[in-house]
């Protein structure tokens, strides 16, 4: 409905209601609530911006899904349980198989992006067998009471629906003519949603150890072949100890790495670390 015309039907409505209510003295509180949204238009997910383009949600589209419904805050603190280890299990999954990312990142140091993107969908098949474009919609179906079930099913799959008929629009000559089909473009957009969670898992998990040794390579310019080994321990630490290493087990790296240099690098590595323990200023 254009401007014009809601304005007249509020003109009508008002009118109306002046011959009927206010004539009589009668109080109208339906006046006050608003226009009444269809539960289906309430409960989706996504929209469009002001130029027609499809808006997505923030994150998987299985828990947008689940929080467009009317829940208990129970239901709601088993969801957001799912949720949390949904992203413990990216997370886990880097470290897991931290050659493979160490192999991605090396290709993207390469400049061959080609290489990186074929790992990345090995990288998904190890977490998930198949790679489904909704991990997560069995678990958070499971969750809700059965009642809910239909209606989070149709949010899920109206999402998807609208999502792929607008990416599908947005593609043009050869793009177009290689993802014919819904379901190749539904891979497409899955493959997408599950490179945004590894960004994230690497936020969360890897990139201060990355951080960390940047500021090493940087305060002890170290040779090539010892920058490789720099890593190498790293690697090796976060890998045995799973994100959660103790006190001793970082001194124990921190050592290794002290070993490994040669005269002055190994003061410029204790001036390193004087650094980070006091930093300049404090005292």
């Amino acid at each position: 409905m254009d401007t014009t015309s809601r304005v007249v039907s509020f003109a009508s409505i008002v009118a109306a209601l002046t011959l009927s209510t206010v004539a009589r003295g009668e109080p109208d509180d339906g006046l006050l609530r608003g226009p009444e949204v269809p539960r289906e238009v309430a409960e989706r997910i996504g929209g469009e911006d002001m130029n027609g383009r499809f808006v997505r949600v923030e994150g998987r589209p299985e828990f947008a899904a689940a929080a467009a419904l009317a829940l208990s805050p129970e239901v709601r603190e088993r969801i957001r349980v799912i949720e949390a280890a949904r992203s413990e299990a990216v997370t886990m999954l880097l470290v897991d198989e931290l050659d493979l990312v160490r192999a991605m990142s090396d290709a993207i140091i390469a400049g061959d992006n080609e290489r990186a993107r074929t790992l990345m969908p090995e990288l998904w098949e190890r977490l998930e067998e198949g790679k489904p474009h909704a991990p997560c919609a069995d678990a958070v179906e499971a969750a809700l009471p059965a009642s809910k079930r239909p209606a989070y099913r149709r949010v899920l799959e109206d999402y998807w629906r609208r999502w792929i008929e607008r990416a599908a629009g947005a593609m043009d000559g050869a793009d177009a003519m290689r993802a014919m089909d819904a379901d190749r473009v539904r891979d497409r957009l899955a493959m997408e949603l599950f490179q945004e969670e590894v960004r994230a898992g690497y936020e969360r998990s890897l990139r201060h150890y990355r951080q960390s040794m940047d500021a090493i390579y940087a305060a002890v310019d170290p040779t090539e072949e010892q920058r490789a080994t720099i890593r190498t321990l790293v690697i090796e630490h976060i890998k045995r100890t799973r994100l959660e290493a103790t006190s001793d087990e970082r001194r124990a790296v921190m050592i290794e790495v002290y070993r490994m240099l040669d005269g002055e690098r190994r003061e410029r590595f204790v001036d390193y670390l004087l650094r980070v323990i006091v930093p300049d200023g404090a005292g």
